[in-house]
């Protein structure tokens, strides 16, 4: 009896670890995988034996394979991605701006300056004919900057509405394969008896932080595995599936 027993505790280490070192080996093989969460198995005794004299363990046995994954970070990292793509669009459209309107050759603070400044050669010298024409033309030159001016800021706004357009496009590609992700989740689990699918949810969790690139997103997490995913103040854009 106590062989057998012998027996059982050395093969319920031997499987157990066995699953340890298959873990392992998908752990390495996906150590350049993008988004890819470090698994382990989860271990514990199994149920002791009653005797006469207590209780005799019966050894070990694996409950779970379980992901290094912290729900915390993983919002702040999606909450700074945000943060960080709105400050470059941000940056870059007021530099694009800056560059154009600061500029003394493209911009209109010197055409407005030079206009300004014969304006008052012509209050100090009203009968001027030379002051006037030189008003004249100061003026023309400056309302001729602001149309190509407001040309050119309609072309960016034009180029923004496109940026938009595109935006738009890929957040409702990414909610869809989030939404197909939820309910593989969903099936998954289910079929294992509640066990967490981990490569799925990693990949779900890749689709959302490149989601957070486009659109500040907040995540509620659902009793059957799914995730539903809100824009902004609180906008849905996945609900389960």
């Amino acid at each position: 009896m106590a062989s057998s027993s012998l027996l059982s505790i050395g093969t319920s280490g031997l499987q157990v670890f066995q699953r340890s070192l298959n873990t392992i080996g998908h752990n390495i093989a996906n150590v350049n995988t993008d988004g890819y969460s470090k698994q382990s198995v989860d271990l514990s005794a199994r149920l002791p034996q009653v005797n006469g004299f207590g209780f005799a363990g019966t050894g070990v046995q694996s409950t779970s394979i379980s992901r290094s994954f912290n729900a915390f970070i993983e919002a702040n990292v999606r909450n700074s991605t945000s943060s960080a793509a709105e400050s470059e669009t941000f940056h870059a459209l007021a530099k694009q701006i800056d560059n154009v309107v600061a500029n003394p050759d493209t911009g209109v603070s010197t055409s407005m300056q030079r206009f300004f400044n014969a304006l008052q050669d012509v209050a100090d010298s009203p009968s001027a004919t030379a002051a006037r024409e030189v008003l004249l033309n100061e003026a023309q030159h400056m309302a001729q900057q602001f149309t190509e001016l407001a040309g050119w800021l309609d072309g960016v706004r034009s180029q923004v509405s496109s940026d938009i357009r595109s935006s738009v496009s890929e957040i409702n590609r990414l909610s869809k394969n989030i939404a197909n992700i939820n309910e593989s989740i969903v099936v998954a689990q289910g079929q294992s008896g509640g066990q967490p699918a981990n490569d799925l949810l990693d990949q779900r969790e890749a689709l959302i932080r490149d989601l957070s690139g486009l659109v500040s997103v907040s995540t509620l997490q659902q009793d059957d595995g799914s995730l539903n995913v809100m824009a902004g103040s609180g906008q849905m854009l996945v609900v389960g599936n």
